[in-house]
């Protein structure tokens, strides 16, 4: 009867921590999450997609020139880093299961055959770790506290994995931007050479001022070499982004121009409430707190088990009931229990730093966002305007003879500087952009320095992921 109730209770707590791991491995909860920071819903080929579906829109994307849009539905279709992610969620999954289930019981079986006796003494055990079955609802609690930080992490990585896919579009319009930039500022130097050329044949200028007209293009011939080895690099960048490869990371094509800022209100620090980067790390003190009571009762006692055992003695059946568990004679735990409420308060005190770090780090990309925005519209308003203010009046003063040569091809220079500068605010403002919006939907804040046009962000180099 009291063997019954044992078992009768420990099958209760079992059937009361029943844990359930939501569908497609937490998948599903990882791109509702996503669609509703207003970014695209994230697929897994194979999974919440047809693998034969989404290799025909991989190849309908492939043909078409990229916008911005298309190139974030390719990349979430066909990188290979973000299918590793989705994996190591599923491993999460099942170690959730593994960790919420009852452990097994153990068996132990034992022949004796006295010598000279006819009866053959027998004795069979059955036997649980206690300890796992008492504190069950901890232990499921604990692993859904880190299968929830898991799918915060993979969420984040989404997130921004698509800032990243962005970065590396502005990267590659801006460096075509500026190889086009480049190829009509060589076109029209060439042409200006030639004339200068005819001039000088005809002896009506002297051969100074011939060679700067020779040094103006091929200052713009290497500025020319320099841009199209930008543009390539970008395109490569893309590429890993996009997981192409081959005579598929050839043939695509980009469409579209970087758009101008638009004049909007300074826009404040993100709200870090939803960053998921806390989020995970609150998950994780959470499962870290659940396990403490275990962990401060197996410091003690060791693994406590339950066993029955039948024994046959003598041709006569014996059942019994019995418990093990280690003895605190030399060591009571106390190293063992300080360890984990070190590890606790530890886990505490670096969320409270990272949370600190954090909002830093968002006032920072506030700040520098609002300037890139000011800088470009700048730029724009009026160093632009007045660089060709400045040519036309220098050509025809040059017309009238009232400056020389040297004048007029510095004029050249300060147009195509104040171009190639403008460009180079357009791609600092949407990259900017894009990790501030990375930070609004709750990813991580993300590298952020501003740099030129024809460099690429470090987080747009990674193929993986």
């Amino acid at each position: 009867m009291k063997h019954g109730l044992i078992i009768s209770s420990a099958l209760t707590v079992v059937l009361a921590s029943c844990a359930t791991v939501p569908g497609n491995n937490g998948f599903d909860a990882v791109s509702e999450r996503v669609t509703q920071s207003g970014l695209t819903a994230p697929v897994w080929p194979g999974v919440t997609l047809d693998d034969a579906e989404a290799d025909a829109r991989i190849q309908a994307l492939q043909g078409a020139a990229l916008t911005e849009e298309t190139a974030i539905e390719l990349a979430l279709l066909n990188n290979r880093g973000l299918r590793a992610d989705y994996l190591k969620l599923k491993a999460a999954a099942g170690a959730y299961r593994d960790e919420a289930s009852l452990p097994n019981p153990f068996v132990s079986a034992l022949i004796l055959e006295p010598e000279d006796e006819p009866v053959t003494n027998l004795s069979f055990g059955l036997g649980i770790e206690l300890l796992d079955v008492l504190f069950l609802p901890r232990r499921i609690r604990a692993a859904g506290e880190m299968f929830e930080a898991e799918q915060a992490i993979t969420t984040s990585s989404i997130i921004d994995f698509i800032a990243d896919v962005r970065i590396a579009y502005y990267d590659t319009v801006a460096a075509q931007q500026t190889a086009d930039l480049m190829k009509q500022a060589q076109e029209a130097s060439d042409a200006s050479l030639a004339v200068a050329q005819a001039i000088f044949d005809a002896g009506n200028i002297p051969q100074v001022e011939l060679d700067r007209e020779k040094l103006l293009a091929a200052e713009i011939s290497l500025e020319m070499m320099k841009a199209s080895a930008a543009y390539a690099a970008s395109r490569e960048s893309l590429n890993a982004m996009l997981g192409l490869d081959g005579e598929a990371a050839e043939n695509w094509t980009i469409e579209g121009r970087l758009r101008n800022p638009s004049r909007e209100e300074t826009l404040p620090p993100p709200d870090l409430v939803n960053s998921l980067q806390l989020l995970a790390s609150d998950a994780r003190i959470d499962a870290t707190a659940a396990r403490l009571g275990l962990d401060s009762v197996s410091s003690v006692i060791g693994d406590l088990e339950l066993e029955f055992e039948r024994e046959r003695d003598d041709g006569e059946w014996e059942n019994g009931v019995g418990v093990a568990f280690d003895l605190p004679v030399f060591n009571w735990g106390s190293g063992a229990r300080q360890a984990a409420g070190a590890h606790l308060e530890a886990m505490m005190e670096q969320r409270l730093a990272d949370g600190i770090q954090l909002r830093a780090e968002a006032r920072r990309l506030s700040s520098d966002l609002n300037a890139a925005r000011d800088a470009a519209q700048f730029q724009r308003s009026e160093l632009l305007p007045l660089a060709g203010r400045v040519l036309r009046g220098a050509q025809l003063d040059y017309n009238a003879m009232q400056i020389g040569v040297f004048a007029l091809l510095d004029a050249k220079r300060d147009q195509l500087a104040a171009g190639r500068n403008y460009v180079a605010a357009l791609r600092d403002y949407w990259a900017l952009k894009a990790r501030y919006d990375q930070a609004v939907a709750g990813g991580s804040i993300g590298e952020f320095g501003m740099s030129s046009a024809a460099e690429t962000t470090a987080s747009s180099q990674r193929g993986d992921h």
